[in-house]
């Protein structure tokens, strides 16, 4: 028997379309909705062993708790655009999918009447619990003390996800009819991310499984029971020596230029930075 020169194309996990080769080895793009995977599943110790303490400090972030006042900024911002479609916050609950050290959750309780969260990375966990966050350890597909709920967020959480399209056919299930569901993440139609191809900022699983645009998660919250109402393209506030960190330690193992950046004093200077490449969707459940 010979090989099979031509084996199957996967299906789309968002409408189940055959999907084609995409521009990156081993990545595949749905030629329906525009969804692209990189083609890559973890188990549950795969994903628990990426996402422990290491990833939150020196592996994908430079020291996320050292971060912490601006990484609250960046969620202000997605807060304040959020309320805007929330009457009333002080009788909403609020569930936070991928709620990591909890920083979100402290911002949206001086809001929202009910708060609570869950995340599979066992430190942000209790160091949520500690400060008094209402934080479950575990996965969400499996989690069963979820009621019915106003507002569900996922802040660039849904591209680490194996089974997205299984989300938010969860997350549906259980938001109250008028309910809303935010989600933050990489836009691969964007023109950054097709200016930098597979060098994009977003492009590096297994962090990164999946790779969204306005088309594909519109297509997705569409066929369960949600409408868009917004859709915007975000801007973040950073710190360059994190930025530094990542790009010339982490990455690219320069730390002699890290410490040069470190030693005139850039390292120290806080930023707002727009690429336009990261997509805000809010939607709605009408159904």
């Amino acid at each position: 028997m010979t090989p099979n020169s031509n084996p199957p194309k996967p299906a789309c996990q968002i409408c189940g379309t055959p999907m084609d080769g995409y521009n990156f080895e081993g990545f595949y793009k749905c030629p329906a909705c525009s969804f692209v995977t990189a083609g890559v599943t973890l188990t549950k110790k795969q994903a628990e062993q990426l996402y422990c303490g290491r990833y939150f400090n020196g592996e994908e972030y430079a020291d996320y708790v050292s971060d912490e006042a601006l990484i609250k900024k960046n969620f202000q911002d997605r807060m304040r655009t959020l309320l805007r479609f929330v009457p009333d916050p002080g009788a909403k609950s609020l569930f936070e999918i991928g709620s990591a050290y909890g920083f979100f959750l402290e911002t949206a309780a001086k809001h929202f009447g009910k708060t609570a969260g869950i995340d599979i990375t066992r430190e942000g966990v209790e160091f949520a619990v500690k400060r008094g966050n209402n934080e479950f350890k575990g996965e969400f597909l499996k989690f069963n003390k979820l009621g019915k709920t106003d507002v569900f967020c996922m802040w660039d959480t849904i591209e680490h996800l194996s089974k997205p399209a299984e989300y938010i056919k969860k997350i549906a299930a259980h938001t109250k009819t008028g309910g809303l569901l935010a989600i933050t993440t990489g836009d691969i139609a964007s023109f950054n991310a097709k200016f930098r191809g597979a060098r994009w900022r977003q492009i590096h699983p297994p962090t990164h499984l999946h790779y969204f645009s306005v088309k594909s998660l519109t297509y997705l919250l569409n066929r369960n029971g949600y409408e868009v109402v917004y859709a915007g393209h975000p801007g973040q506030y950073a710190n360059l020596g994190n930025i530094f960190k990542i790009m010339f330690v982490i990455r690219s193992r320069n730390e002699a230029l890290y410490n040069f950046l470190k030693g005139v004093g850039l390292a120290a200077l806080n930023i707002y930075f727009n690429m336009f490449d990261l997509v805000y969707i809010i939607a709605r459940k009408v159904r």
